[in-house]
């Protein structure tokens, strides 16, 4: 498959191959219904290759398969330009009361992989 020639075969292999990597089972909670959780880790666009609708059917084949996996939920951190385009496909403001938080090993901060 080449970038220019994606068809909708291509999206949808490549949207199953990642959701796979982004299933989390949690306990089962009034969050999460099932406990099946995923999260959208990134989505690009080459430059060239904006505005004309790919991000938004990539995301719309990844929540299609998202709903026959039986996902509650599917978070994401958007970037001001992202957030119309996931605001479109449903996504919506979480609102939470909690402070997204974050611990981060110094130790490693200076080690090459």
């Amino acid at each position: 498959m080449s970038v220019g020639k994606a068809g909708t075969e291509d999206i949808e292999t490549l949207v199953k191959m990642r959701l796979s990597y982004l299933i989390v089972e949690k306990p089962m909670s009034p969050a999460f219904i099932n406990g099946r959780t995923g999260m959208v880790l990134n989505v690009y666009t080459c430059p060239s290759y904006r505005r004309r609708g790919c991000a938004k059917i990539i995301m719309e084949v990844l929540l299609s398969e998202a709903k026959k996996m039986e996902i509650s939920v599917i978070e994401l951190k958007a970037t001001e330009d992202g957030y119309p385009l996931y605001r479109s496909v449903g996504f919506e403001d979480d609102g939470s009361k909690y402070h997204i938080m974050r611990w981060k090993n110094r130790e490693l901060s200076g080690r090459s992989n």
